[in-house]
């Protein structure tokens, strides 16, 4: 990963990241995964994988990386699960992904250009751009995350009220019961007038007139 001219930072990526290897109780974070589809693989930082709790598998060789023009060991590999969502319809993606330990690394995780173009992960940043790492203060990364979870505060609310509207248009159709059915704009249908008994004599004596001109 060389370093470049300075661009605005606008390739980030909501995700929630978690150890793969964990199951039950587990932490789970929302941060801001970079995006670089300069890089050749994908790093995590040392820092954050104690933090959730990743297994880190220790290289048995030395190898290094560049990170922002500067050469750096690896320390081994981590697998991270991760879930993210799209930004065009809003549909929900996991996947479990090897990253590269790095330590120091200026933020806590790095996507590279096999797994952006792999997932289709440009379709989920507004702007993809090339970046320049910069080392991020706590207080940054504690503004991402108040950051993302106001973003889920606010979408839980809408599904809330979303679902409230449709309980109150639910209740405000009443159904028609069978007496109910027989009247139609305030007055009898014709089924209902043909079963009434004056109705039905009435009938029966126009038969009988009827046969009575016929014999004669």
């Amino acid at each position: 990963m060389q370093q470049r001219g300075s661009v605005p930072l606008q390739n980030k990526l909501d995700v929630v990241a978690w150890a793969a290897h964990l199951v039950g109780d587990r932490v789970k974070e929302t941060i801001y995964a970079l995006l670089d589809t300069g890089a050749s693989c994908d790093c995590i930082s040392e820092a954050f994988c104690e933090f959730i709790g990743a297994q880190i598998h220790r290289a048995s060789t030395k190898v290094c990386i560049d990170v922002n023009g500067e050469r750096v060991r690896v320390l081994g590999y981590a697998w991270i699960g991760m879930k993210w969502e799209e930004r065009t319809f809003g549909l929900s993606h996991r996947a479990k992904i090897k990253f590269h330990v790095v330590r120091n690394l200026p933020m806590d995780m790095l996507i590279g250009a096999e797994t952006t173009q792999y997932h289709h992960l440009r379709d989920c940043v507004d702007v993809l751009a090339p970046i320049i790492l910069t080392r991020r203060t706590n207080e940054m990364k504690q503004e991402d995350i108040r950051r993302a979870r106001q973003l889920k505060a606010a979408a839980a609310a809408e599904a809330k009220r979303d679902a409230a509207q449709r309980k109150a248009d639910r209740e405000n159709l009443s159904p028609i019961s069978d007496a109910d059915s027989t009247l139609v704009g305030g007055s009898e249908t014709p089924r209902s007038r043909a079963s009434t008994p004056s109705t039905m004599n009435r009938t029966l004596s126009t038969s009988a007139t009827s046969s009575s001109s016929a014999h004669r």
